[in-house]
């Protein structure tokens, strides 16, 4: 699935855009995933083919998991 090279000229830009905004932190995983019309899943799938991460496991989130 290379949703960046394939389909229509309109889905290629809805992808780069969700892809763009997401990657600048300026709107979430799901909503990314909405303005690309792609599913949650799939949206996954197209930024780990393009090697960016979908989640932050941040160093605050190491100390959360170290009290539990």
């Amino acid at each position: 699935m290379d949703k960046i090279n394939g389909d229509s000229i309109n889905q290629k830009v809805r992808v780069a855009f969700a892809i763009n905004l997401f990657a600048q932190k300026t709107v979430s995983l799901e909503k990314a995933a909405e303005l690309s019309g792609e599913t949650l899943f799939d949206f996954m799938k197209i930024l780990k083919e393009q090697g960016l991460p979908w989640g932050e496991y941040t160093e605050e989130h190491l100390l959360q998991d170290e009290r539990l």
